[in-house]
């Protein structure tokens, strides 16, 4: 809620007076109170009289962040110069005088309804300005907005949704590209600005109760209006985004040089080195080892092996390699005595130009250290070329996955020898993720006084289309405020979440950032995390 004087009444923004923030102020107040005695009363029983209760406090400090952002210490008891922790004892009810204000206007929501009125009671409601439906929050990005024309290489797709017996659906909502609209009394749509290229093209209306759904591929071209008519149904299996999907393939090849170092007779010889990795969208990552007993080794006891790892890019093009090599001494060819290790990598290998391809070298120096004097030095050129036509399988209902995490963090501000600083805040967001974009992410930060936590979540879809890999990493940062970037604390897990079926049970993440270069300050988060089908 923002002060009138400051924005004024700006278009999406609308004014409540004093008496409208006043009685939704008292509704927020009581119903928390309510909650946390009925929550009491379920844990205690019959000993819930005896026991202290913390509903109002906790009630006016929730309702006084709500009004006024005065979250802390200070939403509770009012404020006071000089009183320890900056406040006395007495009561802050200072939601009761909110004053006026502007917000986003109830008005601005889709599927708001008015307020619930008990029929035995007419005056009873459940709530100052009614109820919404659940709206799934997602993490902002950034995208292009033409405003004025569409710039060059774009083309657009206009249409008609319609049902199986041909009559048309109003307000359905469509999505190609990125971009989203709706459809009129006609079930007619269009959508501008469109980069050339392939699409998947999707339609969605509820209807009876029922979730029905089109998609379809579409051919964008520039310049152009490409025509579609999508016919509303019981989800299927999607055609695959594009008709041609190529692997990647590297090849690379080199010598090796190799030194067995023997008092007054060394040996050495100059090998052959050549190989290759075949990466995909389906099989992303490659490693192939060269180096037997006898491929790579001088003087019947030096034996040098070398992995080359190949990942493809998020681009489906690009491939970073990184290359290993690990030396073998002792008495024979075939020793597994590992006295030496080098890498370099990961290298990023760029697409090769039809019209002919400039290799991208790597160089590596693997040392004798355990004993001195063997050597290796390697010497490989790279390339990265179009490799065999993948076929992709229709996309099932199935591997369409959301994943949600909803759970609690909380924060606790060591402040010696003054008293500390905690909050605890909701968490509850979601990835998105399917086999036409494999890998979705988001972030979450809170602050308590001058400690930040951090949270980076990313997802990928995994192999069998259905499961999705986790990636949680937890920052914690301390200094003088909210804005510091001393990092002193750090968490990482990563872990497989299952498709969820009948009676699925929730994975749990429980992970816990202590400071550990000064000590004191942590967060807890602790979430619920499950994989469920996209309806």
């Amino acid at each position: 809620m923002l002060p009138k004087g400051e924005f004024g009444t700006v278009d999406g923004l609308y004014l409540y007076d004093e008496t409208e923030r006043r009685e939704a102020a008292e509704q927020i107040y009581t119903s928390t109170k309510n909650k946390i005695n009925d929550a009491i009363a379920q844990k205690a029983g019959v000993f819930a009289d005896l026991l202290p209760s913390n509903a109002d406090p906790i009630g006016r400090q929730f309702t006084n962040c709500f009004a006024s952002d005065n979250c802390g210490l200070g939403g509770v008891f009012n404020p006071a110069e000089g009183a320890i922790g900056g406040t006395t004892t007495e009561p802050n009810y200072n939601f009761r005088n909110p004053g006026n204000g502007v917000a986003v206007s109830p008005d601005d929501f889709l599927f708001w309804d008015a307020p619930m009125i008990d029929p035995a009671d007419a005056s009873a409601v459940t709530g100052a300005y009614g109820d919404v439906e659940d709206v799934a929050y997602r993490s902002g990005d950034y995208r292009r907005v033409h405003r004025w024309a569409a710039t060059a290489g774009t083309g657009s797709v206009v249409g008609h949704v319609i049902l199986q017996d041909g009559s048309a659906v109003a307000e359905a909502s469509v999505t190609v590209a990125g971009k989203s609209t709706g459809t009129d009394a006609s079930g007619a749509f269009e959508v501008l600005a469109i980069p050339a290229g392939s699409y998947e093209i999707r339609a969605e209306k509820v209807v009876s109760g029922k979730t029905l759904v089109a998609a379809q591929k579409v051919d964008v071209v520039a310049g152009a209006k490409t025509s579609v008519t999508l016919t509303l149904g019981d989800e299927v299996a999607i055609p695959p985004p594009t008709l041609e999907v190529f692997s990647r393939r590297v090849k690379f090849s080199g010598s090796m040089f190799i030194l067995d170092d023997e008092p007054g007779d060394d040996d050495f010889a100059t090998l052959p080195v050549s190989g290759e990795c075949e990466v995909s969208p389906l099989n992303r990552f490659v490693q192939v080892t060269l180096g037997g007993p006898n491929q790579f080794c001088v003087g019947g006891e030096v034996r040098v092996e070398l992995t080359v790892s190949c990942r493809l890019s998020s681009d489906n093009e690009t491939i970073d390699v990184t290359t290993e090599a690990r030396l073998y001494e002792f008495t024979g060819c075939d020793t597994t005595e590992l006295n030496g290790t080098a890498a370099v990598g990961p290298v990023s290998i760029g697409v090769c130009d039809p019209q002919g391809c400039t290799p991208t070298p790597v160089r590596l120096r693997v040392d004798n250290t355990a004993e001195g004097g063997d050597f290796s030095n390697i010497s490989l050129d790279f390339t990265n070329e179009k490799g065999t036509k993948i076929e992709l399988p229709n996309v099932k209902p199935e591997n369409l996955r959301r994943v949600t995490f909803n759970g609690d963090l909380h924060i606790e501000d060591d402040d010696w020898p003054d008293p500390n600083e905690s909050g605890s805040f909701v968490f509850g967001e979601e990835c998105i993720v399917d086999p036409f974009d494999r890998e979705d992410s988001f972030t979450f930060s809170q602050c308590v006084d001058e400690v930040r936590i951090e949270v980076a979540v990313s997802c990928r879809l995994g192999l069998d289309n259905t499961s999705v890999n986790v990636t949680t990493n937890a920052v914690l940062f301390e200094g003088t405020s909210c804005a510091t970037t001393d990092r002193d604390g750090e968490q990482v897990r990563d872990f497989l979440v299952p498709a969820c079926g009948a009676g699925c049970t929730p994975t749990p993440l429980d992970l816990t950032v202590s400071n550990t270069d000064e000590g004191g300050d942590s967060a807890v988060l602790q979430l619920q995390i499950q994989n469920n089908q996209r309806q």
